[in-house]
């Protein structure tokens, strides 16, 4: 559970906008090179570590939450600092202010060793299956997700092959050659589906949905073994299904995250995401105005600020107050600062 936390309010759109926000600032325009990043950037995994590491609270004495090396180890999906490009430079493991505790980790691996844990494969391919299944589900009764058509037009599985080649290979640099071995896996996939309507929610159709879901679960998680690799364990997964469960995630992107019908709401939280960063972040850097904070935010900034190049660690302050927040929160909090809705003086939010 621990992976998840560091998820911000809006999901993606949030995390690719903290990013730049962290790095860059509210006022760096688009295309334009900044003269040095403010903070090493914003992504929900580092933030997960950071959280159970630097920011949950458990007594005066400990950091964090003051867990064991191998749950740490355990918690990284990706373990490894940010790089500068690819795969690395998009998913990270920690951030730089988290380093110690990173290498702390880690040193369970041996130098060089990039690889997972054991327990972080486990949570990594459950995570990947319960992505993949349910949000098919869920977004297949919300009809965002045609499937039924894809699995009798071939015009739109092809438009959606077309799409989603493009996305691996700009996001992962997946080669023609092995995008055509998903396409293959993932047509006698489509044709098994038993889905040939629109969701309507009938008995019938709600009993075909749950047993097919459940089945795919079921092969998923049973095709998993451990094997023993020269005395180190290791998760072993058919290649087969990991191309299927990649191409299940790849509908969800396809037909709800990228869909440009959701473009107005994105731009929406974007720009939530954008003001409330400006505002806190002016309001950190001005003593006058620190009674806007939340008391926890308030003593962070009062601890760092008279320190030498304490201009990261405000950043990274008010980058862990916005990714704290709740959707419902942050919009809250954004109507109150801008002065939509200027609420009650009794109202609790963001005394927390």
């Amino acid at each position: 559970m621990a992976h998840d936390l560091g998820h911000p309010p809006f999901g993606h759109i949030a995390e690719m906008t903290l990013d730049e926000l962290a790095r860059h600032g509210s006022d760096h325009a688009a295309g334009t090179d900044p003269v040095g990043d403010l903070a090493d950037g914003f992504e929900g995994n580092p933030q997960s570590f950071r959280i159970v590491t630097k920011l949950a609270f458990r007594s005066d004495q400990t950091h964090g939450l003051n867990l064991t090396r191998a749950t740490l180890n355990a918690v990284l999906k990706y373990p490894w600092m940010r790089g500068t490009v690819g795969k690395k430079y998009r998913k990270w493991g920690a951030y730089q202010s988290e380093e110690d505790e990173f290498k702390f980790a880690r040193a369970l691996n041996s130098t060089g060793d990039e690889r997972q844990s054991l327990e972080a494969s486990i949570m990594d391919w459950a995570d990947d299956i319960t992505y993949s299944v349910h949000d098919l589900e869920d977004f297949y009764r919300a009809r965002l997700i045609p499937i039924h058509i894809l699995v009798s037009d071939k015009n739109e599985r092809q438009r959606f092959y077309i799409a989603a080649a493009k996305r691996l290979q700009a996001q992962e640099g997946m080669t023609s050659a092995d995008f055509e071995q998903h396409e293959k896996t993932f047509d006698p996939f489509l044709d098994s589906v038993p889905l040939s309507e629109s969701y309507k929610g009938t008995q019938d159709q709600r009993s075909a949905l749950r047993t097919f879901t459940a089945g795919l679960i079921a092969r998923y998680v049973k095709s998993t073994k451990l094997v023993n690799e020269s005395d180190d364990i290791r998760l072993e997964i058919s290649p087969g299904f990991k191309r299927e469960v990649k191409m299940l995630k790849n509908l969800t992107w396809h037909y709800v995250i990228d869909n440009p019908s959701l473009a107005t709401q994105q731009y929406g939280q974007r720009r939530v995401i954008k003001d409330l960063f400006k505002i806190y972040r002016e309001v950190a850097a001005d003593e006058k105005h620190w009674h806007v904070l939340p008391a926890n935010s308030r003593e962070q900034v009062e601890t760092i600020f008279n320190l030498p190049d304490h201009d990261r660690a405000l950043t990274r302050i008010v980058v862990d107050l916005i990714a704290s927040m709740t959707e419902r929160h942050a919009i809250d909090m954004h109507h109150r600062l801008t002065g939509v809705s200027l609420g009650s003086a009794l109202d609790l939010i963001g005394r927390y």
